[in-house]
């Protein structure tokens, strides 16, 4: 077991509020204390990442956070205070099938964890990317030496720039459609309503690559999302037809607005979007 007191006020109500999320996901849930259950069931799990943080819904409210790269059981017992398990030790017999009793006694081997404290709001724009290279680290791959770049932003997908929170992968398709023998996903993995992220374009994000035919599609990549936009369904909760039709004019613009290359993407919180593309040899 490994606990952290900190000063960090993580108890609105008297009783410690736990935040973790759910299969390595970006959101985060809260966990309330349960003061009439035991330590056993106030432990939750820690697939990647738990924190805690200050509860006066301040800009400036402190969060701590804690990166694992397996899953461990985790809580918070008492204000400020985190706790992890490291090892499970069950020394009383059980009739349910497996290892038992269980005492885990052999030394833990290479068992990294990353702390990251600062104001939640910073906090927030770095915790999912921090937490995917934690348990993933990146290997650093260069075009030639003249285009190198250095630390973890070098590579094929950064050399032109992108944001720290937006997380991308390319991929090379098989037996691809013409001028459809690349992918490159863009998501913005900050969890925040008013977090909107404009990138200048998908030329300069893939610098120096000298690319063509950017096509954005759904996220199969089996229909181009104008093409989806135009016969999707829509679902009408109201009877008004035309102010239905009104709210999801925008959007439809917007998809359509994209035609190429060096149009500007804007990646809304929690945003994935899809792109198709060649290279010139």
């Amino acid at each position: 077991m490994s606990s952290i007191a900190t000063d960090i006020g993580n108890s609105p109500s008297d009783l410690p509020v736990l935040y973790t999320e759910a299969s390595g996901a970006v959101e985060l849930y809260p966990r309330i204390y349960n003061a009439t259950s035991s330590i056993a069931q106030n432990y939750h799990a820690m697939v990647q990442t738990a924190v805690i943080r200050d509860a006066t819904s301040s800009s400036n409210d402190r969060q701590l956070s804690v990166l694992a790269r397996r899953t461990m059981g985790v809580a918070s017992l008492k204000k400020g205070e985190l706790e992890y398990m490291l090892m499970r030790r069950i020394s009383a017999g059980s009739d349910n099938q497996g290892p038992w009793p269980l005492d885990d006694k052999e030394p833990l081997e290479e068992e990294h964890m990353r702390l990251m404290i600062n104001t939640m709001d910073i906090s927030e724009q770095t915790r999912y990317v921090t937490a995917i290279e934690h348990e993933h680290p990146l290997e650093t791959f260069y075009y030639a030496s003249s285009t190198a770049g250095s630390g973890r932003n070098s590579g094929v997908a950064s050399i032109g720039g992108l944001p720290t929170n937006v997380w991308s992968e390319i991929i090379v398709r098989k037996d691809a459609p013409l001028n459809q023998t690349y992918a490159i996903r863009l998501q913005n993995v900050v969890p925040r309503s008013n977090s909107v992220i404009e990138i200048a374009s998908l030329s300069s994000v893939l610098a120096p690559w000298k690319i063509y035919g950017c096509v954005e599609m759904t996220l199969t990549m089996l229909q181009s999302r104008v093409e989806n936009n135009r016969v999707r369904l829509v679902w009408n909760a109201e009877s008004d037809d035309a102010k239905n039709e009104a709210r999801m004019e925008p959007h439809r613009n917007d998809v359509e607005n994209f035609v190429g290359c060096d149009y500007p993407i804007k990646l809304a919180s929690l945003d994935v979007r899809t792109f198709v593309f060649d290279v010139h040899k």
